[in-house]
Parts: C-alpha cells; sequence; structure tokens
C-alpha cells in the first residue's frame, strides 16, 4: 500500500527542501467546474478517511490521498484552477510527512499553473475589476500559497538568501494576492531580524505599509518583529524612534480611534517596555 501511494505522487522537485509553516489541510478547497469539483470532492473524502486512521494505516492511507490530489493535479483535461488547487492540497500532504522533494515539487507545480494566469492591466479609467476577478480566482491564490511554501521550505534548510529571495518575488508576482504578500513580508522581516540585519529589517518593515495599506494590523505585527530586534540587539534608542514612526503613519487610524490597531500598537509597547528594562 505505502509503495503504491509513493509511486503516485509525481516527479521529484530539483531541490531539497523541508517542510514549511501554513498548515490548512482542513480549508475548503474552491469549486470550480463539475469534473474538477467532483475530483477534488473524491479527494478530500479520501483525505478525511485517512485521518480517522491511526499510526502507519493513516500515514499510508494520507500519502495516497496526497497521490489522488496529485492525479487531479496531472490531469490536463481540468481547468487551471483546480490542478492549481489539488497541486497545493497535495503538497500540504507530502509536507507534513517529510517527503520535501516531493512537496516542493507539487508547490512549484501550483506555482506555475497560478503564475501562467495573465494579470489584467488597467484600463484608462483607472478600474481595478480585472484586479478584482483575478484576486478570486483559486489558481492565484494557491500560486501564491505555493510560492510563500517554497520559500518556508529554504527557510527550514537553512537557504537563508534563497528563502529571501521567494519571500520577495510575492509582492511583485501576485499584487492581487495582498495577504499572501504580507505574510511574505513579515517571514522575510523574521529572518532578516534572526541574520542580525537589522538596518534592512527597518526597511523592509517601513516598506510594508506603502505596499499593504489596507492591512495596518499585519504591519504593527510586523513593525514589532523589527523593534524587539533592535532592542535585543542593545540598539533602545533606535527601536523607540522606529516605533514613532510606525505610530505616525497609523496616525490616521489612531485619530479614528481604530480600536484592533490601537491595541495591538499598545501591545507592542508593552512588549518594548519590558524588554528595554
Amino acid at each position: 500500500m505505502l509503495l503504491g501511494a509513493l509511486l503516485a505522487l509525481g516527479p521529484p522537485a530539483a531541490s531539497l527542501v523541508l517542510d514549511g509553516d501554513t498548515a490548512d489541510a482542513a480549508a475548503a478547497v474552491p469549486i470550480v467546474d463539475d469534473a474538477g469539483g467532483a475530483a477534488l470532492g473524491a479527494a478530500v473524502d479520501q483525505r478525511e478517511r485517512a485521518y480517522a486512521l491511526a499510526g502507519e494505516q493513516r500515514e499510508a492511507a494520507l500519502l495516497e490521498a496526497a497521490g489522488s490530489f496529485g492525479a487531479v493535479a496531472d490531469d490536463l483535461a481540468l481547468s487551471v484552477d483546480t490542478r492549481a488547487q489539488a497541486a497545493y492540497r497535495a503538497g500540504e500532504l507530502l509536507r507534513a510527512r517529510k517527503l520535501s522533494v516531493e512537496a516542493a515539487g507539487r508547490f512549484r507545480q501550483a506555482l506555475q499553473l497560478g503564475g501562467a494566469v495573465p494579470i489584467p492591466v488597467n484600463d484608462s479609467s483607472g478600474s481595478s475589476t480585472g484586479q478584482a476577478e483575478l484576486a478570486g480566482r483559486p489558481a492565484r491564490e494557491f500560486a501564491a500559497r505555493g510560492l510563500l511554501e517554497l520559500a518556508h521550505l529554504e527557510r527550514r534548510t537553512r537557504r537563508f538568501d534563497e528563502a529571501l529571495a521567494l519571500y520577495g518575488r510575492l509582492g511583485p508576482e501576485f499584487p492581487d494576492q495582498p495577504r499572501q504578500g504580507a505574510h511574505a513580508s513579515t517571514w522575510s522581516t523574521k529572518l532578516l531580524v534572526r541574520l542580525d540585519r537589522l538596518d534592512e529589517a527597518v526597511a523592509a518593515s517601513g516598506a510594508f505599509f506603502s505596499l499593504y495599506p489596507d492591512l495596518p494590523l499585519e504591519f504593527v505585527r510586523n513593525a514589532g518583529v523589527v523593534a524587539e530586534g533592535l532592542l535585543d540587539a542593545g540598539r533602545r534608542d533606535a527601536a523607540r524612534s522606529f516605533l514613532e514612526s510606525v505610530e505616525g503613519r497609523l496616525q490616521a487610524l489612531i485619530e479614528a480611534e481604530d480600536l484592533p490597531v490601537i491595541g495591538a500598537l499598545e501591545s507592542v509597547r508593552v512588549t518594548v517596555m519590558n524588554r528595554g528594562r
């Protein structure tokens, strides 16, 4: 049973990577077309039945479910949206089983499928309708998530420059997926802080709000990572100055009494004060 599941997983990826951080195997799979929806639904049912098992039987069944998702991803008769979703779901299961090469191959497949969907150009009136429609394409969402997973995998193997390069691709390549881009930006900031590249982290966090103005809470969390890194490095004045600049960027929301933003800022302030003692 296990050997048959492994043979169904598809070709390996070109480079070795390990498992990432975003596991949402129980998330709903959007249905795109009748044939694709039926195929995805069958793979989802198979996965859920596998989760109900235990021990080696469970692991073998989950590998077979990954193979079923992989078969959907490889079916050229299905829509690109269906195939990108299936490739990503296969990658999730493989990553959780620590089959890093195979997982990377499926995430890369999702990226290639969704990345091939053309980005519409706004008309002369500046309409964003095309961008909104693009954001609703499952292929684009799962491609962006696949790229984020590939970056996580490189980080896990301590290939930090490669990870940073992949995180940096999210925003430019997927402007229609701002939440995934924001996640990538925050992970990039965390990694820069970890590598003691604090000035780069400050610059990256400073650019965050310009890139993702509709995600102020993510901006605060991103900035909190930098502030803590500066404090840990003994740069107390730089941390205070940085937080003042963050509050300045959010002044309009503060004046509008945006309670979630105000609460998030207060939480960061408390953390900074405690670390600065």
